[in-house]
């Protein structure tokens, strides 16, 4: 069927013309209703996201599109369940229950609850629809499994081994820890910045910091301990504080870090190597130590399997997608808010226009008649 999506039309503010919109859901997915609650949850959560207050003018361009989205998310999350449902593959409570606390990075029920709470007064979702959001992940995941076992997809060795051959920058990845020493304005001078917005200092002040970065480098030829000179000089108070390490493996071609540091980084070749040479930056001058690797010389077999792991959830991806617009096809759903809200306003209003159509001809036939009794009257008269 023709999927209808809203621009819904509130007044000046959101939660009174909610409240008089009624108890009526705001859609029906095979006659699963979607509730207005669940509804305005999400909205008010998306204008969190976006960082729009709850006074906001919903029927802007941007209110029109936020009500849009959020319709349009919470029709497919009953359409994945429905279909996991129809595939025999929905999980289980159980299930649902293990993956909320994976998402929300919790181990027991009281952290659980913790979470639970500070999202609810951070974006105002209630538990219900926190948990159907973050479910809907999950059945998308047990929706790809089924339909990839069902269809026999796999991924060979020798698949992932091409592929990684096509592009290794690709997937070629090193984990790192590094020490930043930043240049410091001399006598409390307050440096300019550039177009970029980065400070600007002398070549008296980046010498500086250069000259303290290479003694630390021969601390660590020294034998000293990497983590506790980060700890007591780094610059990058957020890595220093964990002993620089920096958060997760990176490749070249996809590195959120500057070219620079990318670049020394795939230069360290071995895990517990650091470069030699302080490695000069916009940020400063960086120490970096290799802390893990995988190219086709280090641990290779794992990087293949996730290759491997990578390409069969591609497959999965199109598998779920494909399965889900025949899914909408063959579904009944309803939007029940907005000028194109559902088939059923559509309908009514072609039978209101087909009735103002039939009133006007049949009143143009009464004239018609009237004036064709008139002249009868008069030929009678003559």
């Amino acid at each position: 069927m023709k999927r209808r999506m809203i621009a819904l039309f509130f007044c000046a503010v959101f939660a009174l013309a909610l409240t008089a919109c009624g108890a009526e859901p705001v859609a029906t997915v095979n006659g699963e209703k979607i509730s207005r609650e669940s509804y305005e949850e999400y909205v008010t959560y998306m204008m969190s996201m976006y960082g729009i207050g709850s006074d906001y003018d919903l029927s802007s361009d941007m209110g029109e599109m936020l009500q849009s989205q959020a319709i349009q998310s919470l029709v497919y999350m009953e359409e994945v369940k429905q279909a996991c449902e129809k595939e025999n593959c929905a999980p289980s409570a159980k299930e649902i229950d293990e993956y909320c606390f994976e998402m929300l990075g919790v181990e027991d029920k009281k952290a659980y609850s913790e979470a639970v709470s500070t999202i609810q007064t951070q974006y105002g979702l209630s538990e219900d629809t926190l948990r159907m959001i973050i479910a809907s992940d999950l059945y998308s995941e047990k929706l790809g499994d089924a339909l990839a076992k069902k269809e026999g997809v796999e991924v060979s060795d020798d698949e992932a081994k091409a592929k990684y051959e096509e592009a290794p920058e690709e997937y070629d990845n090193r984990t790192v820890s590094h020490i930043l020493i930043s240049p410091e304005a001399a006598d409390g001078r307050e440096p300019e910045t550039d177009e970029s917005g980065n400070a600007v200092y002398t070549d008296e002040e980046w010498a500086a910091a250069e000259a303290e970065a290479k003694e630390l480098i021969k601390e660590l030829d020294g034998g000293a301990d990497f983590a506790e000179l980060a700890k007591d000089h780094s610059d990058d108070t957020a890595s220093a504080a964990n002993g620089g390490a920096l958060d997760g493996s990176f490749t070249a071609a996809a590195s959120s870090y500057v070219e620079e540091f990318t670049a020394a980084s795939f230069e360290l070749t071995e895990e517990g190597q650091y470069t030699k040479e302080p490695v000069k930056s916009s940020y400063g001058y960086h120490i970096i130590l290799c802390t893990g690797l995988q190219d086709a010389d280090h641990d290779f077999d794992q990087l293949v399997e996730t290759i491997k792991t990578n390409l069969l959830n591609e497959q999965k991806q199109t598998l779920v997608s494909d399965y889900m617009e025949q899914f909408e096809e063959e579904s009944e759903i309803v939007i029940n808010y907005g000028p194109d809200a559902t088939d059923d306003e559509a309908a009514a209003e072609d039978d209101d226009a087909a009735a103002d159509e039939g009133d006007d001809s049949t009143a143009a036939d009464s004239d018609d008649s009237a004036d064709d009794a008139a002249d009868d009257g008069e030929a009678t008269e003559e």
